[in-house]
């Protein structure tokens, strides 16, 4: 049989749901209705055109199966059966295709499927047109009509028949499929055919007459005139059967022996090979095979628009952006059958008709891989990658008619049962949209000289149901599918710290994405969590010294958890905020400062702002002391609240410089990919022990993120029960680990297929910041891959480093916030922290013997920090360095660390008269005995 020329296939946006097409270029399953052609094929050449032969001699069972689930197009195929087949030149003018016989007609009661099959033998148009002239054939055909008639009269009656006239009806049962068989034959005879296709759409629907319905099939459908063309799913046929067989091997058997469901199984499993040949078996693509093909195009009309491979990359790359798919975070398009598929299409098909036009669709294109396993997986690049994600214009026809785009995929899956994801992440993206927008008309205003059209706030970003869990109890989620365990997870996390049940118990029992539990950060005492400003006149630059302020309130939270008592906590989520903020629009100095004054992002209080006193402090809390005045927004000093407002202003300008040297108001950001970051992140964050007891307790196991404290004896950072370093810098080393994590996480998730990269990756957890994080495999695998000109000796120098590949990772990393927290931190290094005695608060005598081992590990952890400051890691080398410089720079780093040592002295004294411990005292005086030694001679007091 010769293959059609034509293989393109024409799929009009602009048909609406239907299963008859009007030409044959629009038949979705070509490869079924070949399949299907051949086995006619093979059928009519066996029977070679005779009408005479007898049913015994002919005899087989040659059903076509055309197995698929629901909305696989089984329905469709069948009905377009006469448009394809008719074109067929081996089959053309040969073949009676009656019209698809629909087993759901059979009443209650009626058992005879047959009666359905000649009925519709005689109500084809052929057959009557045939009929309507008189002569012997259309004679014979009646009278054989006749005979079938009295045939199926007496197997009907045979129920209520007794003696000879049971047996005269079962006779007449045995030989009714010889009269159909004939009549069959005759059928062709009047209509010059030479074979009859029967359709039967669907057996399996009618379950209670299933299994009937095939015996029909095995038992009158055996003729060599006719091929019986079945629609149906075979594992419900099976199931069917199965049962059917069950039983009867079980019928009045009260004990059933051991091994009858295999045999009911395996004689199910026979009946189907005997009924449904196994090589007559065609198998319905699925839905996914026909979006992978780039010979079926949308039309509209005349015009070409897309292939179904374009319009899959499209949709898969606005809900995906550039994730590679790892950690099951690959998100599928809700389409699962053929139609569900038309029905997209019927949505979208007028935008995707619009926007066609401006599409660029760039070769895929492999770049150099690293290994053999990156080259036999293949890395391709998605076509529209560049034209989505990187290259976009605000209010430009492409970006319009795409945002129109997305709001009608936003409205069909908003009422889909199995797109609650999809749904979330278009409803984000165009919440994303109009910030971004919005954003971008103020600043081109104001670069043409202009006043705005209108004043646009900076948007919290993740304000919106996709990291929003508790709101997915609403009413406009209810008919998604949605996932288990965020009601049960914060229970077990909270139970021991939540002040209010109430809380816990209005929980939603299901989300419609998974979340992780919530970051609970770590608790540091008051005096650990403040930066002070450096003695050294060479730091001073204007404001620049308030950074350290700015950082600290990113990072702390003084969370009320009951009346009159607070917890300092250090935090990630202003950090991830402030960082998402930042790639989606350009930011303001109010929207900063908003953002300090609100809890941090997916921490507990974000969370339970409506609810009075939920959490309770069982570490570290404390009356909070009226006379502090540490925190420098709240300070009664105007200037020094002056000077820490132009450092917000000074690197909210920053922050937009980098948005705009990194071209971001060209770059649209992918939520899916954002929520896959948030995902990791916090369940990093989340990853330790929530149980709140006493910092010495050796169960404590605070999550990486937060875990870290410098060991004297080894000079190496390890992780402790303790979890603190001290003074700020552990405060700053726990931002840049976060920084490091999130820029690492982005990178697992943008390296692969859609970025052009090879897939290798790292999933360790993030080191200190006080190592080398450049050699790190976070960085190697994650972030470097997107970074070119990288100065790795100085890990804040950013001067000539460039992103590249258009991926958030690389622009991410370069953001001046983790440039802010390195600096920070590397000048504390050599900087000795320096803070008058007038200044420290008085350990009250309640407070030590309500902890008396938090101020000792306290108190440890100050003397570890002015040796770690000063010696570090290194200490050799550091003494080289220092051996060989000037002697106005040894005396002055002498006077630093001399100094540090004094301002811990007078701590410890303090502390030491009033605890009156002597057990404490001598403890802590040998430390300071032993720091001394550790000084060199030659910058020895």
């Amino acid at each position: 049989m010769s293959d059609n020329k034509e293989n393109i296939i024409y799929f009009p946006v602009d048909q609406g749901e239907q299963a008859r097409q009007p030409k044959a270029e629009n038949l979705l399953a070509r490869d079924v209705y070949k399949r299907i052609a051949d086995l006619l094929e093979r059928s009519d050449k066996k029977l070679n055109g005779k009408l005479d032969v007898e049913l015994d001699d002919l005899r087989a069972h040659e059903a076509i199966l055309i197995d698929g689930g629901r909305g696989t197009g089984k329905s469709s195929i069948l009905v377009n059966l006469p448009l394809y087949l008719n074109q067929e030149p081996e089959l053309k003018d040969k073949l009676l295709i009656l019209k698809p016989v629909d087993p759901t007609l059979l009443e209650d009661g009626d058992d005879l499927f047959l009666n359905i099959i000649v009925a519709a033998l005689l109500r084809d148009k052929q057959i009557k047109d045939a009929l309507s002239r008189v002569d012997h054939k259309t004679e014979a055909f009646y009278e054989q009509l006749q005979r079938l008639g009295t045939a199926l009269e007496g197997v009907q009656k045979q129920k209520n028949e007794f003696g000879l006239d049971k047996l005269r009806a079962f006779i007449g049962n045995h030989g009714i499929a010889d009269e159909v068989h004939k009549l069959f034959g005759l059928a062709l005879g009047v209509t010059n055919k030479r074979l009859i296709v029967l359709p039967i759409d669907d057996v399996d629907t009618s379950l209670q007459h299933a299994f009937e319905n095939l015996e029909v099939v095995r038992k009158y459908l055996a003729s060599p005139y006719v091929v019986p063309i079945i629609s149906g799913d075979l594992n419900l046929y099976r199931d069917v059967t199965w049962r059917e067989f069950y039983g009867r091997i079980t019928d009045k058997v009260k004990d059933h022996a051991e091994g009858v469901r295999r045999t009911a199984n395996e004689l199910a499993i026979e009946y189907q090979r005997k009924v449904l040949p196994l090589p007559r078996r065609v198998n319905v693509p699925d839905v996914m095979e026909y979006l992978c093909k780039k010979d079926i195009l949308l039309i509209k009309g005349d015009k070409k628009l897309l292939s179904f491979a374009d319009m899959y990359d499209l949709l898969i790359l606005i809900l995906n952006g550039a994730v590679n798919g790892r950690d099951n975070s690959y998100l599928e398009l809700p389409v699962s059958s053929v139609r569900e598929l038309s029905q997209l299409i019927i949505s979208i098909g007028g935008n995707l008709a619009d926007l066609a036009p401006h599409l660029s669709r760039n070769k895929r294109s492999t770049d150099a891989v690293e290994n053999d396993e990156d080259k036999l997986n293949g890395v391709d690049k998605n076509p529209y990658f560049d034209q989505i994600l990187n290259q976009r214009t605000v209010n430009s026809e492409f970006d319009k008619l795409l945002s129109q785009l997305i709001g009608k995929l936003a409205a069909y899956f908003s009422i889909h049962d199995r797109a609650g994801a999809a749904y979330l992440v278009v409803q984000a993206d165009q919440y994303w949209y109009r910030i971004w927008g919005g954003s971008k008309k103020e600043s081109k205003n104001k670069s043409e000289g202009q006043p705005p059209e209108q004043k646009t706030a900076c948007q919290n970003p993740l304000n919106i149901p996709l990291f929003a869990p508790l709101s997915h109890s609403a009413h406009q989620f209810s008919m998604f599918e949605k996932e288990d365990g965020l009601k049960e997870n914060w229970n077990q996390q909270l139970k021991e710290i939540v002040r209010n049940p109430k809380w816990l118990r209005e929980l939603p029992e299901q989300t419609v994405l998974p979340y992780p539990n919530l970051d609970l950060g770590a608790q540091v005492h008051r005096q650990l969590a403040w930066p002070v400003k450096s003695t050294d006149q060479e730091l001073k630059r204007d404001h620049s010294e308030y950074f350290d302020e700015l950082l600290r309130q990113l990072l702390i939270h003084e969370g009320s958890y009951s009346i009159g008592n607070d917890a300092v906590l250090v935090q990630i989520g202003r950090i991830f905020e402030l960082l998402i903020a930042s790639l989606t629009q350009d930011l303001t100095a109010d929207y900063v400062k908003d953002l300090l004054q609100r809890p941090p992002f997916y921490s507990a209080s974000a969370l339970s702002l409506n609810t009075t006193g939920a959490f309770l402090v069982t570490e570290f809390g404390s009356k909070k002391d009226a006379t502090e005045t540490s925190d420098l927004v709240e300070n009664d000093k105007k200037s020094e609240k002056i000077r820490f407002e132009k450092s917000i202003d000074s690197f909210v300008e920053e922050i937009n410089i980098w948005r705009e040297g990194q071209k971001l108001d060209q770059f649209r950001l992918s939520p899916w990919l954002v929520y896959c970051v948030f995902h990791k992140l916090f369940t990093r964050a989340a990853s330790g022990d929530s149980s709140r007891e006493k910092a010495s307790s050796e169960k404590k196991n605070l999550s990486p993120l937060y875990r870290v404290k410098y060991d004297l004896e080894s000079g190496q950072l390890n992780y402790s029960p303790n979890g603190h370093l001290p003074k700020f810098n552990y405060v700053i080393d726990v931002g840049i680990r976060a920084f490091n994590a999130i820029c690492a996480d982005f990178g697992s998730f943008e390296k692969g297929s859609f970025s052009g990269q090879h897939k290798k990756i790292s999933d360790n957890e993030v080191g200190t910041a006080w190592n080398n994080f450049h050699k790190a495999s976070l960085f190697t695998q994650n972030i470097s891959p997107f970074l070119e000109n990288v100065n790795f000796s100085n890990d804040s120098d950013f001067s000539n480093t460039k992103s590249k590949l258009g991926a958030v990772v690389g622009k991410l990393y370069l953001h001046p916030l983790g440039q802010m927290l390195k600096k920070s931190l590397r000048e504390k290094e050599v900087v000795v922290i320096d803070q008058p005695l007038k200044s420290l608060r008085v350990l009250s005598q309640d407070e030590i013997s309500k902890d008396e081992i938090a101020m000792n590990n306290l108190l440890r952890s100050e003397i570890d920090g002015v040796l770690l400051q000063f010696v570090g890691e290194n200490f050799n080398e550091r003494l080289k360095i220092l051996s060989e410089q000037p002697k106005n720079i040894k005396d002055k780093v002498k006077t630093s660390f001399l100094r540090g040592l004094s301002t811990t002295l007078q701590r410890y004294l303090k502390g030491y008269l009033v605890s009156k411990s002597g057990i404490h005292g001598s403890s802590h005086l040998a430390r300071f005995i032993k720091a001394i030694e550790l000084v060199p001679s030659d910058l020895n007091a």
